[in-house]
């Protein structure tokens, strides 16, 4: 007799494992919330003093949740001065927004918006450069394991200062993050 109710446990146990197994949901990858990275690109401004730079510089990410990250970036630039003859000048970029993830898997695209800043730290061209503006951007991040990232970016800078016409300036950037 006990092995008979042995076995009528055992298949109930079973067919309730099997009931589980179907409606239980598809797998997804569990990634690290945080990222620390590096960026390098090009950027082009329409601006009568700079006409173009090389952005370097740190970015970072910190998931929120539903596919949304808080974005902090700043950079370094090697810009042209073109009103002091095309000579090389220091320049440094920031900023700060959100970046709504579209999938959360190995190919992670999206797209965000940002509150920037833009300073000419140094050059002959006689204005003291300092913008602020808002940058919409889009890009994608290719997980290479779970720990770390690879993917382009672009975005388009909208400055403005007092007493300056609203200047724009587009760059693209690739990025390779690493995730804890």
């Amino acid at each position: 007799m006990p092995d008979v109710l042995q076995w009528r446990w055992g298949g109930r146990s079973r067919a309730l494992a099997v009931v589980l197994l179907v409606m239980a949901g598809a797998a997804h990858a569990q990634f690290a919330n945080r990222s620390i990275g590096f960026s390098g690109g090009y950027i082009r401004l329409n601006d009568n003093i700079i006409n173009q730079g090389i952005p370097l510089g740190l970015m970072g990410t910190y998931y929120l949740e539903d596919g949304l990250e808080l974005t902090l970036r700043v950079h370094g630039l090697i810009v042209t001065v073109a009103v002091a003859n095309n000579i090389q000048a220091f320049a440094a970029s920031g900023g700060f927004g959100v970046r709504y993830l579209f999938l959360q898997e190995q190919f992670r695209p999206y797209v965000g918006a940002e509150i920037s800043y833009f300073q000419l730290l140094g050059g002959g061209g006689g204005d003291l450069l300092n913008y602020v503006g808002a940058s919409p951007a889009a890009g994608f991040d290719f997980m290479l394991g779970p720990q770390f990232s690879l993917g382009p970016r672009a975005q388009v800078n909208l400055y403005w200062m007092i007493n300056r016409n609203l200047n724009a300036a587009w760059e693209v950037t690739v990025e390779a993050a690493a995730y804890f």
